[in-house]
């Protein structure tokens, strides 16, 4: 299939950007290259003066890109068909993207884990690495030799992991939109439903020292290809409440918290930024504000001790640790591999683990290739303590 273009106003305004395709109702039919667009997206795409140049880059050239404009005028929507492995890139950068550090080092990965079906969650803990197999429906903790032990099994996809002060663990629940809690007899109980506040999957989590776990929620049915909207963090109380802990985010994903424990960050994986919160005793997030710009959509984030935070890519096949304020400091190549989550950790906290996956984490073909990766990489800064 060769490349197609998809012309937008933006030849008046002179600028460049990096755009993200997220799943939407499409009412234009004219709009699309292809068949009406649905299932699971990412960005696509680079935006050059006078449109996107859309083009296959996977091995089945008989699955084709739709794509349209938004009415936001920074965006373009650009949605990927079922099973498909389609990025379009440009050859030339865009103009909007973070300049990186000069003498920014690019760290090298070995992989510790493999064949798993879709790896998220990521989350060193007493001396492991505990995530989550999504599409597999498992938790799984992973020593620093490989050994890979299931601690539970769920009906359903898990996501976000995090633990409580009494060293009780936290498991996300996307589809049913619970949380559940894994007891010291291995079964699980719930200890929050978030199904009122959430009309649609729930999905990463960060539980502070008081116990409050905070949820990025995508708002909307992602999968499904409805409407994009904002939605706000949800926040669980330890006594098993949850609220609305923001105001609407434009598909929050990844949650960490500072060295201090006085600053929320979360990633927002349609703003193409970090989003920051003060964070107080009792959960209460005030006085939010832009922490980063980005120079690549996040999915999945870690925190070190110098407050930077590694951010997982999935469309840009990388991690990149970047600094308040937007600059790059270090970057993990994973050149064919998708980036999807990361975690800090190992002995002397200085190990990046890296989720990375074949897929971009559509159910069934996750299941089905088993493409997911659990890579290493030694860095420079060690987590936050």
């Amino acid at each position: 299939m060769g490349a197609r273009s998809f012309d937008t106003d933006r030849e008046a305004r002179g600028d460049q950007a990096l755009l993200v395709g997220l799943p939407r109702a499409c009412d234009d039919k004219d709009a699309l290259v292809g068949p009406p667009p649905c299932s699971y997206t990412y960005l696509v795409a680079d935006l050059l003066g006078r449109g996107a140049e859309l083009a296959s880059l996977g091995p089945r050239d008989d699955r084709v890109l739709g794509c349209r404009a938004s009415s936001d005028a920074d965006l373009i929507h650009a949605e990927l068909l079922p099973k498909s492995r389609f990025w379009a890139r440009s050859a030339l950068p865009c103009n909007n993207q973070r300049a990186e550090k000069p003498g920014c080092e690019t760290v090298g990965v070995e992989t510790l884990v493999e064949g798993r079906a879709f790896l998220e969650g990521p989350r060193w803990h007493d001396g492991a690495l505990w995530v989550s197999d999504m599409h597999a429906h498992e938790v799984l903790r992973v020593t620093i030799d490989g050994t890979v032990d299931v601690v539970a099994s769920l009906d359903g996809p898990p996501s976000g992991l995090g633990w409580l002060p009494d060293g009780r663990m936290l498991i996300v629940s996307m589809h049913d939109r619970r949380v559940l809690r894994l007891e010291s007899d291995a079964t699980l109980a719930i200890a929050a439903d978030c199904t009122a506040l959430a009309p649609n999957e729930i999905n990463d989590m960060c539980v502070d020292r008081h116990g409050h776990a905070f949820i990025s929620q995508f708002g909307f049915d992602f999968h499904g290809g409805g409407e994009f909207r904002d939605a706000p963090l949800l926040r669980v109380d330890p006594d098993g409440s949850v609220q609305e802990a923001t105001d609407g985010l434009r598909m929050a994903n990844g949650i960490v918290i500072t060295a201090d424990q006085r600053t929320l960050v979360v990633a927002e994986s349609a703003g193409k930024d970090l989003v920051a919160f003060d964070l107080a005793d009792d959960g209460a997030l005030t006085s939010r504000r832009e922490w980063a710009p980005l120079p690549d959509y996040p999915d999945g984030i870690c925190i070190d001790a110098e407050d930077a935070v590694w951010i997982a890519s999935p469309v840009s096949d990388r991690f990149v640790r970047v600094a308040k304020g937007g600059e790059v400091l270090e970057t993990v190549e994973c050149p064919g591999r998708h980036a999807i989550a990361c975690a800090l950790g190992g002995e002397d906290g200085r190990t990046l683990f890296c989720c990375t996956s074949t897929t971009v984490g559509e159910p069934d073909l996750s299941a089905e290739t088993r493409g997911s990766t659990l890579e290493t990489a030694r860095v420079s800064v060690p987590a936050a303590s």
